[in-house]
């Protein structure tokens, strides 16, 4: 009972012709216009087609490219499995450092566990470490979906031009900038105004 992924593209790629098919009909009082809209009412053909909206991205009429085309589907397994491992790891020992944190700062013996306190500083990077490997299985794992079976990251790929992007992007970088020059001449100023004090 389990669709090939071939088959799933091929029923996509029927039911975006429908939907272009549908457009299409300039009118909308016709009987093409009420066959076609018919469909997206029919639960059968909504389950069957429908379903698999998005896989007809992957449509070639050539079924050697299909098949080639059908294992862009398969996110990159390893590197999923091992960034999800990574960061169900560290959360446990976070959980670890956390327990051991509160154990000895309850019987107040924190000051004594030298070992803990450098424990606790040298894993403070790990929480990036964690954080990337979340994201990584997020992203990664979910390819090629933006919306599950319904829009592939090849049709939500903006035709935006590169310029933009550059321009955008030093936007920032000036933004930015003039945050942290502003930024620091305000605690410079607080850190004068607090020694001349004194």
């Amino acid at each position: 009972g389990i669709i090939s992924y071939c088959e799933k593209i091929e029923r996509g790629y029927e039911a975006q012709q429908t939907l272009k098919a549908l457009k299409a009909v300039e009118d909308k009082t016709s009987i093409e216009y009420r066959q076609l809209y018919a469909k997206f009412n029919d639960k059968e053909w909504l389950d069957n087609y429908f379903k698999y909206f998005g896989y007809g991205t992957y449509y070639h009429a050539d079924q050697s490219q299909l098949e080639e085309n059908a294992k862009l589907l398969i996110p990159n397994i390893p590197l999923s499995f091992y960034s999800f491992h990574i960061m169900v790891l560290l959360g446990f020992l976070f959980i670890l450092i956390f327990l051991l944190f509160g154990y000895f700062t309850y019987t107040q013996k924190l000051e004594n566990k030298k070992w803990l306190l450098w424990l606790g500083i040298l894993s403070a990077p790990l929480a990036y470490i964690a954080s990337e490997a979340g994201w990584v299985m997020t992203e990664v794992g979910r390819q090629p979906w933006v919306i599950q079976d319904m829009m592939s990251t090849l049709t939500a790929v903006t035709n935006i031009d590169s310029t933009s992007v550059i321009v955008t992007f030093f936007l920032f970088v000036a933004i930015f900038t003039a945050l942290l020059i502003a930024e620091l001449k305000i605690m410079f100023t607080a850190i004068g105004k607090g020694m001349s004090e004194h």
